[in-house]
Parts: C-alpha cells; sequence; structure tokens
C-alpha cells in the first residue's frame, strides 16, 4: 500500500476529484468562478432537454467538411453530433490500433515493425518536450517567453 499512495494521491487529485467535482456542479447553480449558489437538483438536465435550442439543433454545429460528409448525416444538434463523433471516433480508433497491434505481432520482421510503429510516438514527445524547453528557456536569445 506504501508503493501505491503515490500513485493514488495522483489518481485523487486529478481525476477522481474533478470528475466529483464536475458531477456536483450539474446540480447546482453557480458562475464562471465556480461558486455554487444553490441546490437545483435535475433543473439543470430539464432545462438542457427542453429548453436549449442548441442541444438538439444543428445549425450550429457542422464541424470540417470532410468529417462532415463522413459523419453529419442526421439532423438532430449537439447531442447527436457527439454520438456521431463518438461512433465514429471510436470506430476509427479500434479499427487502425488492432490493425496495428495484428501487424506488430503477425509479420516476418517483428522488431522492425514494432519500431517504425512506436519510434515516431517517442520522437515526437521528446521533440515537444525540447522544443518547449526552448520556448521556456530563460536565456534571452533562446528563449520566447
Amino acid at each position: 500500500m506504501l508503493f501505491a499512495s503515490p500513485a493514488l494521491i495522483v489518481l485523487g487529485l486529478f481525476v477522481i476529484y474533478p470528475a466529483y467535482y464536475t458531477i456536483r456542479l450539474a446540480f447546482y447553480q453557480g458562475d464562471f468562478n465556480f461558486h455554487l449558489f444553490h441546490y437545483l437538483g435535475l433543473k439543470n438536465f430539464k432545462d438542457l432537454l427542453t429548453n436549449d435550442p442548441d442541444f438538439l439543433d444543428t445549425s450550429k454545429f457542422h464541424g470540417f467538411n470532410i468529417v462532415k460528409e463522413l459523419v453529419y448525416k442526421s439532423d438532430g444538434g449537439a447531442l447527436i453530433n457527439n454520438v456521431h463523433w463518438v461512433i465514429f471516433y471510436l470506430s476509427f480508433s479500434l479499427i487502425i490500433g488492432l490493425g496495428l497491434a495484428v501487424l506488430a505481432v503477425r509479420v516476418r520482421y517483428e522488431r522492425a515493425v514494432k519500431t517504425a510503429i512506436f519510434v515516431p510516438m517517442a520522437i515526437s514527445a521528446t521533440a515537444v518536450g525540447i522544443i518547449w524547453l526552448f520556448v521556456y528557456s530563460p536565456n534571452p536569445d533562446t528563449g520566447l517567453l
């Protein structure tokens, strides 16, 4: 338990507490500074489903042209658009991920394929880290901020 406590603390601070607070915000009236005024119960959800025209109207939610042609086939508002995005994104990610996993295991040069798949991911994260290191550098010649 002692070894798991740092991970549990980080999990609690960055995942569990924000999720709890977000759910709590849904049941209160508040302002943009997250000050909670009074408990509303399910009134926010009722207003969303009955009084918010943008929730079920797609006239303001068009997305990108390619995605619009591939995904947005029906008019149903923000709710339907989100459902379309979830279905499209999850299907695409699952198919690509499973395809790469099968490719990485069932080929003749397995190590080379795994290297070709995973090195760009590692290099991009490393490159972003180095770029931000230069951006935040205290040296006036290299630091941008």
